[in-house]
């Protein structure tokens, strides 16, 4: 199920019991643990991050992911899907 809550994307996957199982919550990009912001940022390499989610799975944080635009070598533009599990769960919640 796909949602606007308040002006940010969030998808929720809910299993036939009923069961959210999988949640994806668009953040702000400033509101990253250092961490993570860096971590993505070197995915992204030479692109520029435009969009990031938390993915929950079973109530547990497993990973950020990015969407980055980068320019190919004939000038176009694509977007991708990046993902950073560069924390693990509880260093995410330390911080």
């Amino acid at each position: 199920m796909q949602m606007i809550v308040s002006g940010r994307h969030k998808d929720v996957q809910i299993d036939a019991k009923g069961s959210v199982t999988e949640v994806e919550d668009e953040l702000s990009i400033n509101s990253l643990p250092a961490a993570v912001k860096d971590g993505l940022q070197a995915k992204a390499g030479m692109g520029k991050l435009i969009r990031v989610e938390s993915l929950i799975k079973h109530n547990q944080l497993v990973a950020y992911e990015g969407q980055v635009i980068a320019r190919e070598r004939d000038g176009r533009s694509r977007l991708d899907r990046r993902e950073c599990p560069c924390l693990t769960t509880s260093e995410a919640l330390d911080m």
